[in-house]
């Protein structure tokens, strides 16, 4: 029998069934063909009045709400399904993915109410997880995204459980913020996570 564990070490996307205890395959709810996507470019902050659960340490930093509202064109050809969130690097540290020694950026419990209040159904993010590395197993940041109520493992209990969330993946610097085509690519394994291959197709606008 082989063990498939994809988190942490290469892009993956994840499923409710992350979170539940009945089995839910990702490959069975990530979406067929592409989803209209808008690629946001921030920088993780100190918390300054956003936060999660458990409360962020000292030297934490956040994806904020504050910062997707930011970044959030003004206007888009369509209403996003999926966000595309690359994380710029903060202050002189020019090692934006290395994260050795220290604990990498997650979303605020904000940030991730803001994504659900939008219509986002499909999370792609370069962090190694929305939530932070070590939080007691609360996952708030997931909870709040697959619609889950606190502590509940229960998947008919989730009312978002057609979302997706693929972390770890790789953003070229070349793109430009802006919409997209999303194409998620995954194996027909069984498994609440599987590895993943998210691409984007930019859209051009044709002469009349």
């Amino acid at each position: 029998m082989i063990t498939l564990i994809p988190h942490c070490n290469g892009t993956h996307t994840e499923c409710t069934g992350h979170l539940t205890r009945e089995r839910l395959d990702a490959w069975r709810v990530v979406p067929a063909g592409l989803v209209p996507a808008v690629l946001l470019s921030v920088a993780a902050e100190a918390p300054g009045g956003e936060g999660s659960y458990p409360l962020p340490q000292p030297g934490d930093h956040l994806v904020t709400r504050r910062a997707l509202e930011q970044a959030w064109p003004a206007q888009l050809p369509f209403h996003p399904r999926a966000m595309v969130i690359r994380t710029l690097p903060n202050g002189q540290d020019k090692r934006a993915r290395d994260y050795s020694g220290q604990t990498p950026p997650y979303l605020s419990q904000e940030a991730a109410e803001l994504l659900v209040s939008r219509g986002v159904l499909h999370l792609v993010v370069d962090l190694p997880s929305i939530d932070r590395a070590h939080d007691e197993g609360r996952l708030t940041a997931h909870r709040l995204f697959f619609g889950l109520p606190r502590g509940s493992v229960r998947l008919a209990e989730a009312t978002r459980a057609a979302a997706t969330i693929t972390e770890l993946a790789f953003v070229p610097e070349a793109l430009t913020d802006g919409a997209y085509l999303l194409e998620l690519q995954v194996p027909a394994l069984g498994g609440d996570a599987v590895p993943s291959r998210p691409l984007l197709y930019p859209l051009t606008q044709c002469a009349a």
